[in-house]
């Protein structure tokens, strides 16, 4: 009986940390910062999961450190185990490759996308963006200069 309990617990570990052990990821975050076509900050405003196995998201953009000036970028990402999972309405720090197969934005876990509120080491090499949007929050700071 004792190892039918040992064999539930194990599974019970393996199940909850699945997406943990099926990607892992190598590399340092200056080489993931090196590698991205596009580095930008924003949050999720729809998610579109129309082709299988993938899921387009539209961020709409605050900062940019790397990439094309846009107030939106549209990210593909997959949604099997090294997809980044997005929720709508919360703000990522997104590390996006350019995908010559669809003309656009992919990201994945192993590019360094992650949620904003958890990107500081990120966020202290990248330093300062290069573009920032003029958004509710900046024009807030703005406004206080001149008001």
């Amino acid at each position: 009986m004792n190892w039918f309990r040992a064999l539930i617990v194990v599974a019970a570990l393996l199940g909850s940390t699945s997406q943990a052990l099926a990607c892992l990821c190598e590399g340092t975050l200056e080489g993931m910062i090196a590698d991205a076509d596009a580095i930008f900050a924003g949050a999720v405003v729809a998610a579109d999961s129309t082709v299988p196995g993938y899921v387009t998201v539209t961020i709409s953009v605050s900062e940019i450190w790397k990439g094309p000036e846009s107030n939106s970028f549209e990210v593909v990402t997959p949604t099997h185990s090294c997809g980044v999972e997005f929720f709508p309405g919360m703000e990522y720090l997104v590390l996006a490759e350019f995908v010559e197969t669809i003309s656009g934005y992919g990201t994945h876990l192993c590019n360094g996308t992650l949620r904003l509120s958890s990107a500081q080491e990120f966020l202290d090499l990248l330093g300062e963006p290069g573009w920032v949007s003029v958004n509710a929050r900046t024009w807030g700071s703005l406004k206080s200069l001149y008001y």
